[in-house]
């Protein structure tokens, strides 16, 4: 939501006509999906004033949002609260949304898998379904990287809890 805010901001539109996704591990290797953001229908990058934007200062600011309302507010709740309940809302209602959670993957972004990480996923009452994707060459580029960080604290994680035996 701080993404499509910034954008939205950006081209002077309400942030209901902006519609992006950010993959990957909620962080410093967060990957935004430039090539699948739109406005209204129309895919940013054939707005003439998209080679203005400013996108790393945008993806920056994001990053360092969340601790911004920690620093300032103590924790941040609202947001991952809203995001549960559209969670419940989704499996409960069975309502075949497609959302960006944390999931396992096989191989269904560009070969890359056996990873749980942050992908668009269709979410009902009998499971999530990630969704394959057709990414831009930084993209999927930005997407390993951020593969590899998650692969690195899974194990040091691992390892931690091995040495806790």
């Amino acid at each position: 939501m701080r993404l499509k805010s910034l954008i939205a901001r950006y081209f002077r539109v309400h942030v209901s006509e902006v519609h992006t996704r950010i993959i990957g591990e909620h962080g410093d290797s967060m990957v935004p999906l430039w090539s699948a953001t739109t406005i209204g229908g129309i895919r940013i990058n054939n707005l003439p004033t998209f080679s203005g934007l400013p996108a790393q200062e945008m993806i920056d600011t994001v990053r360092t949002s969340g601790e911004a309302i920690i620093r300032d507010k103590g924790a941040t709740v609202y947001g991952p609260g809203e995001a549960i309940a559209t969670l419940v809302k989704t499996i409960l209602g069975n309502e075949n949304r497609i959302l960006t959670v944390s999931s396992y993957i096989k191989s269904e972004i560009h070969g890359i898998g056996d990873v749980c990480i942050g992908v668009p996923a269709r979410i009902n009452r009998d499971g999530v379904f990630p969704v394959p994707l057709n990414l831009e060459e930084d993209e999927v580029a930005g997407f390993r990287e951020s593969v590899k960080k998650i692969r690195r604290i899974t194990a040091e994680v691992m390892e931690r809890l091995e040495e806790a035996r």
